[in-house]
């Protein structure tokens, strides 16, 4: 039986991990969308729309994907559609 190869990071899962670690910003904005995530869809306070806005290179798609797994990692199924996919979906 050979031996179960041990898993190392990959250079991508570091450097995700450092995007990460370095994200700053926005705080109330992840916050609101995680409790929104916790109100069900049929309560009046339950938000089916966030405005994500800024100038370029602030970090709106960054936020945007940090949004977006947060809904994953919580059991919902989410994606992203932008300009250059939106033949993809």
């Amino acid at each position: 039986m050979p031996l179960a190869r041990e898993t190392r990071p990959t250079l991508q899962d570091h450097l995700r991990r450092r995007q990460e670690d370095e994200f700053v910003g926005r705080v109330a904005h992840i916050g609101d969308y995680r409790q929104n995530l916790g109100i069900p869809p049929g309560n009046k306070r339950h938000r089916f729309i966030f405005n994500i806005f800024g100038d370029a290179g602030v970090g709106k798609t960054s936020l945007t994907e940090r949004l977006r797994q947060n809904a994953i990692d919580r059991g919902y199924l989410a994606a992203c559609v932008d300009e250059q996919r939106a033949d993809d979906v």
